[in-house]
């Protein structure tokens, strides 16, 4: 539904970008949206969206208003009523889709793509929370390709580990998933305390990498939650907490999200 100043910010636009005057009477503050997701396999693959609102324009000179509306009009039309219900669009509430089967929060979240779509969706949170920082910090870039490079210098799989883990990629590797960390600390148990009314001191969530030797080295990240001096993984936590955890990790984040797929991720 419309607000006065979804209205009054839609006529701004098309004044200024089109010299158009919006009918404000004849806009509908209720429209449908749909929009229709398309997997293979259980990847994502597209998405594409739709909508009937109707918008009525006219040149500054003109008596009456033209009704724009698609598909059935000219394409000259069709741009300026497209460029409405996008500006619209980016005014939407955001609606997110969280499947049960991601509350069980995986041991190991393997960041490579090999199929499953929870370690694909479990690494693009794990973006998002980098996403957060405004740094530029990639996964792909800052970790994924920091270790396939060593692994082109040192193709010993039997003691890449022993390898890499005496470079300084290692240190620059700790140091993203430091910050990764740092942030979802802050804002899992700072929202823990404001909901619950309770001050949590002495809890950090920390995330660890490491290779597995049984899968090529592949790379796997670990999130565990260390309370003083004891670490413990999500699996061990009360059934309560890591709902709680999980929630805060897909809402909060979410929303720092780059339009960069979650499926591409690769080693």
């Amino acid at each position: 539904m419309l607000e006065d100043s979804d209205v009054e910010a839609l006529a701004d636009m098309y004044r200024s970008k089109h010299n158009l005057i919006l009918n404000r009477d004849k806009l509908p503050r209720k429209s449908t949206i749909t929009r229709n997701y398309t997997f293979e396999d259980s990847m994502f693959v597209r998405s594409r969206g739709g909508s009937a609102v109707q918008l009525h324009l006219k040149n500054p000179k003109d008596k009456s208003f033209t009704k724009y509306v698609t598909p059935n009009q000219g394409e000259e039309q069709l741009t300026i009523w497209r460029s409405g219900v996008n500006f619209l669009s980016e005014r939407l509430p955001k609606i997110v889709y969280f499947p049960t089967f991601l509350f069980n929060f995986p041991d190991r979240i393997y960041l490579e793509q090999n199929g499953d779509k929870t370690n694909a969706y479990y690494t693009q949170v794990i973006q998002d929370v980098l996403d957060s920082h405004s740094e530029g910090l990639e996964l792909q870039k800052h970790i994924i390709d920091r270790i396939v490079r060593m692994r082109e210098k040192h193709p010993d799989t039997a003691t890449f580990m022993a390898f890499l883990f005496a470079q300084d990629e290692k240190k620059q590797i700790d140091a993203v998933l430091q910050k990764a960390s740092s942030e979802m600390s802050r804002v899992i148990f700072g929202s823990w305390n404001r909901i619950l009314d309770r001050n949590v001191s002495g809890k950090r969530v920390q995330i660890d990498w490491s290779l597995d030797a049984e899968r090529s080295n592949a790379p796997y990240l670990e999130v565990s939650i260390v309370d003083g001096e004891s670490k413990f993984s999500l699996s061990e936590r009360s059934l309560g907490f890591r709902w709680f955890f999980s929630f805060l990790l897909f809402t909060q984040f979410r929303r720092n999200r780059k339009k960069r797929p979650f499926d591409n991720f690769s080693v």
